[in-house]
């Protein structure tokens, strides 16, 4: 099983952003998808087509697909077969919803019935499939009251119980997340926006959440660190909104894979793509579910990491997309609640995923300024994606779920602390001349066996005296204090698995005799004050 050591009848086309309580207001705004920008456009028309059931939208793939992120000059050349395909297949320019030329090369567009079939004849076309596109929220909420809830303001900020769980949160000041899905509010106060790079792919809908499922999974990632709402993960890291989804919930394969396309473009080296939706695979949808599938393994294969949502069927991951891309930049990610049980929504199976993730009642942004609580495995990936982005030592397991139903438990994935080897020598203050004073040492964050070393010295400038036979977690020696109160020493060094460490216990010998006789008569002329 990849990276985990460490650490049935008629189907209907859908996609499900995998959360439950979401809303479904529609937002009012408009923007241009920016990957038309090289073929000509007609002024004034909006070439992403309203969407609607009986939709004429299909995916046109190229021949001679490269399988990494295309070169600057391999992108020009897919922009120059587009414009040379749709002139010669009587196509206008109107027509284009998308241009693919980084993670694969082709187009998304409205077409009739003939132009289908002579694009289907073109030399330079390996296929054309039709375009998907359903709204099917997953509702399962255990509180229904949640699922038209509106965002709520926090007057104080709080650590929500899944940041906590995988040892969030964590600074993630100056790294990136790009959030495909229903947009991010584009005005919270709690996050961080790249507003010069945050898009929508959408007609008329522009960048900002309409939804709320996309600004929860940003707070997750990345809500700031200051006095309200909640802390993500990666606190503070920024955050570049990529509408792919409606406001509805509904996406087109033909928009994710768009927005796949554009942040593979513009990545930069550490960055996270959160991906908290997916499709059910069957025999119609796997064409076009393999070409996105596609385009996510070459931006993996050029560095770019994703997470992605397992998805909230209670069924095997295997049979969603792109829940099912295998690759080593890719994490699929099941959810567990607060108790580290496997959630009863949460698709199973390894592979695809990787590891389990906080799923379940978990609080974070919401449109409107606020917060929410919702629960699915859309919850679940963002929580890894900050831990990617954030995680300076790494990731690593704490456990492993219960109940998974597949019989082989997820692993849980949390932030690999790897805390410094240290100790801490605890003893008296005052110590007898001529008694034994009695020193121990406990030590943190230790890998395997621990070896000791103790030290002394007789005052604060003289050197440190080795004391060979001292090689035990405690230390007792007899001390003298030739004239007087004296400041005086020990020390301990201790090392674990090639790391070393060490404390230093001072402490006062004080001089006095502890051999007199308590006999009636008898004189004490300086009697120990310590017994």
């Amino acid at each position: 099983m990849r990276r985990l050591i460490i650490h049935k009848s008629i189907i209907i086309f859908c996609i499900v952003l995998f959360c439950s309580g979401c809303s479904d207001q529609l937002s009012t705004q408009t923007s241009v998808p920016p990957s038309q920008e090289d073929v000509e456009l007609h002024p004034g028309e909006n070439n992403s087509k309203a969407i609607n059931k009986t939709h004429n939208r299909y995916l046109v793939t190229f021949k001679n697909q490269s399988k990494g992120l295309a070169s600057t000059s391999m992108a020009k050349q897919a922009v120059e077969k587009t414009k040379r395909v749709l002139s010669s297949s009587s196509i206008p320019s109107k027509s284009l919803i998308h241009q693919y030329k980084w993670t694969s090369q082709g187009f998304a567009a409205e077409l009739t019935a003939k132009q289908v079939n002579k694009l289907r004849d073109h030399p330079l076309v390996d296929r054309v499939v039709k375009d998907y596109y359903a709204i099917a929220i997953s509702s399962f909420s255990e509180n229904p009251q949640l699922q038209r809830k509106e965002s709520v303001t926090a007057a104080s900020q709080s650590i929500p119980w899944g940041v906590s769980r995988v040892n969030g949160p964590l600074d993630g000041t100056g790294k990136t997340a790009w959030v495909l899905d229903t947009g991010v509010d584009v005005d919270h106060p709690d996050l961080d926006i790249d507003h010069n790079r945050t898009v929508s792919f959408l007609t008329n809908e522009g960048t900002d959440d309409g939804h709320g499922h996309g600004t929860h999974v940003a707070g997750t990632i990345a809500a700031l660190n200051n006095s309200r709402d909640v802390v993500g993960v990666a606190a503070g890291a920024q955050v570049v909104g990529v509408k792919v989804c409606d406001s509805g919930g509904g996406c087109f394969v033909s928009d994710v894979k768009a927005g796949v396309d554009y942040v593979a473009s513009r990545f930069s080296s550490g960055d996270v793509a959160n991906l908290s939706l997916g499709y059910h695979k069957n025999a119609s949808t796997d064409i076009p579910l393999s070409d996105l599938e596609n385009s996510i393994k070459s931006a993996a294969n050029s560095g770019l990491k994703f997470t992605i949502a397992a998805g909230n069927n209670g069924d095997n991951a295997n049979n969603y997309s792109p829940s099912r891309v295998e690759h080593s930049n890719v994490w699929t990610i099941s959810a567990y609640n607060n108790n580290d049980s496997f959630a009863y929504f949460s698709n199973y199976g390894n592979p695809p995923i990787e590891y389990g993730a906080p799923g379940v009642s978990i609080k974070s942004l919401w449109k409107g300024g606020g917060v929410n609580t919702i629960s699915g495995t859309s919850m679940a990936a963002p929580h890894m994606a900050g831990l990617l982005l954030a995680s300076d030592n790494g990731i690593a397991t704490d456990g492993y779920v219960s109940s998974d139903p597949d019989g082989t438990a997820d692993p849980i994935v949390v932030a690999d602390q790897d805390l410094p080897l240290s100790v801490n020598v605890s003893g008296p203050g005052y110590v007898n001349s001529g008694e034994l004073g009695m020193f121990y040492s406990s030590v943190s964050n230790a890998e395997g066996s621990v070896s000791y070393q103790w030290y002394y010295r007789v005052s604060p400038t003289s050197p440190w005296v080795l004391d060979t036979g001292a090689t035990s977690s405690s230390y007792a020696r007899i001390f003298d204090n030739p004239g007087g109160y004296e400041d005086q020493a020990v020390k301990v060094e201790v090392t674990s698995a090639g790391e070393t460490a060490s404390d230093v216990h001072s402490f006062i010998v004080l001089k006095c005799d502890n051999q007199y006789s308590n006999s009636e008569g008898s004189q004490i002329l300086n009697p120990c004050p310590i017994k």
